[in-house]
């Protein structure tokens, strides 16, 4: 039965970063667990507010907020730069505070007001993955020497020379079918710009290619640090627009870049 307007009490905020949208609801003082058919709903474009995942935020004994990340088919998703982005600044506009801390997944993440909508988080530690030296020891298709990284989620990363998203889109669903990723992965493609800088393209799991991606950004800058010996912060331009990451010396990734509030309502 369709819910009426008048039955929907339940506060978000509809937020992007770069065109990676985003539903945002604080469950801190009000109780919100949302089954999987609420989280389809929400997140259904034509029907619901749409969304490429939802965000949950929850009180924390260690933080200003936990955070919970649910991927459009219901499940839980480890990681989000870009949604990262955006509840920090929703953590720090209700504050009226420059700098604030997450908990995500494990993780203990800050965030930094750089201006009005322009928001930096440290996303903790980047790692390679355990599989790494087998996976970059595989081929799919013209892929290979993928790089196999850990940034909360993982990621699998090819740096090349030639951008083909075609193809990239057309390889990437059995490379996330892989046993070697039995949580599947984000398989992001990074070019190396002649101006500096890194272009990428990710398809990302259960929803495919995005705008945006601020953990495949990151991926692709620390690939790009590790064997291209880039250097500082790297601008990654993608097809939403450009994020800046810093991977510093002890390899936290420091991901900048804007957000955008959308409007409000209710559920």
């Amino acid at each position: 039965m369709k819910r009426s307007a008048i039955n929907r009490r339940t506060p978000f905020l509809k937020m992007h970063a770069l065109g990676n949208h985003f539903i945002l609801v604080d469950a801190r003082e009000r109780q919100f667990s949302p089954d999987l058919a609420t989280i389809t709903d929400m997140c259904r474009h034509h029907s619901g507010i749409g969304a490429e995942q939802l965000l949950v935020l929850t009180r924390s004994p260690t933080a200003d907020a936990a955070l919970d990340i649910y991927n459009v088919d219901g499940f839980k998703a480890e990681a989000c730069g870009n949604a990262t982005r955006c509840v920090a600044w929703y953590l720090m506009d209700q504050t009226n505070q420059k700098t604030t801390s997450i908990s995500c997944n494990g993780r203990a993440i800050t965030g930094k007001m750089i201006d009005d909508l322009t928001v930096q988080v440290d996303l903790g530690e980047v790692l390679y993955l355990p599989q790494h030296e087998e996976v970059s020891a595989k081929r799919w298709g013209s892929f290979e020497h993928g790089f196999a990284i850990d940034v909360g989620n993982p990621h699998l990363v090819f740096l090349a020379d030639q951008c083909n998203q075609q193809e990239l889109a057309g390889v990437a669903p059995s490379i996330q079918a892989d046993p070697l990723f039995p949580d599947s992965v984000n398989v992001t493609l990074a070019h190396r710009q002649p101006t500096g800088g890194l272009r990428t393209w990710t398809y990302e799991r259960s929803v495919g290619f995005t705008a945006a991606c601020g953990t495949g950004a990151v991926a692709s800058a620390f690939a790009a640090s590790q064997h291209l010996s880039v250097t500082g912060p790297i601008a990654v331009h993608m097809a939403g627009g450009t994020v800046s990451v810093l991977i510093d010396e002890s390899n936290h990734a420091h991901l900048t870049g804007p957000v955008t509030l959308s409007f409000r309502g209710y559920w």
